[in-house]
């Protein structure tokens, strides 16, 4: 409601920093593939960076920008996720990526490319899909395929809201002391 976006619209999402490695001009392709095949989708990209302005252009160029959202930086990206069907995952670079984990925290369903250790947060098929590269054609289709299926989505989001328990303070800290012992062990 807040974006006027008609109820039956689905919504993507794309959260993170608008800078190169973060690569939502992938994000801009997904859509502008998904509306080509008559696909009645909206992006949110919630963000700030030097790349909003190239960004902007390119979905005019593509001619997607009346299908985008660009919300600016959010101190409530629960919100974000909370709001959106399903939420991508562009990146060329990651470590384990926050973004991931915050989307599972909220049990939004993520589509992402192969990436870093995501694959330590999105379990494939369960929580959401881990594609095999990072081409907007394999997005979109993972994409479409989700938002075909509400009920594969419903689990998704359940599944990703119990295993959050895995990225909690003590969780992590358990993990940190267990390696750090065996490395000890090992000199």
């Amino acid at each position: 409601a807040e974006l006027g976006v008609s109820p039956g619209v689905p919504l993507i999402g794309f959260v993170g920093h608008l800078v190169r490695q973060k690569r939502a001009d992938r994000a801009l392709e997904v859509l502008a593939l998904l509306r080509e095949q008559g696909c009645s989708v909206h992006l949110v990209v919630a963000g700030t960076g030097s790349l909003r302005p190239d960004l902007e252009d390119r979905a005019e160029r593509l001619r997607v920008a009346d299908a985008v959202t660009f919300l600016g930086h959010r101190d409530d990206v629960e919100r974000v996720f909370a709001g959106v069907d399903l939420v991508l995952l562009t990146s060329e670079a990651e470590g384990i990526p926050g973004v991931a984990i915050e989307a599972l925290m909220a049990g939004c369903p993520m589509v992402t490319v192969p990436v870093g250790g995501v694959s330590e947060v999105v379990d494939h098929g369960v929580t959401g899909l881990v594609l095999d590269d990072d081409d907007p054609a394999s997005m979109a289709r993972g994409v479409a395929q989700l938002l075909a299926d509400d009920d594969t989505r419903e689990a998704m989001s359940r599944a990703a809201r119990l295993r959050t328990n895995r990225f909690s303070a003590s969780a992590a800290a358990t993990v940190y002391a267990e390696r750090f012992t065996a490395a000890l062990a090992g000199r």
